[in-house]
């Protein structure tokens, strides 16, 4: 999914807390990456791949529009409350 990992970033939230509320479009792909419509940005074409840390079982983000990974945990915690 992603081409440069040092964008990608471990969020602070575990996966099972962001799934449910996650806007998933795709997935997951045989490494795990869902296809998402980042909820920190207006988002009309999937730009954020999410998946689960497999040792840790965290959120691992990445937004291809830039987003951080505060910014998307922000707007999850949002949604999730």
């Amino acid at each position: 999914m992603p081409r440069n990992l040092r964008r990608m970033r471990r969020a602070y939230m575990s996966f099972d807390d962001a799934y449910s509320v996650l806007d998933i479009v795709r997935g997951p792909s045989h490494n795990g990456w869902y296809e998402v419509n980042c909820p920190a940005h207006l988002d009309e074409h999937a730009s954020m791949g999410a998946k689960e840390d497999e040792d840790t079982g965290s959120l691992v983000v990445f937004c291809h529009a830039g987003c951080s990974s505060g910014e998307i945990v922000r707007a999850l915690r949002e949604l999730i409350e």
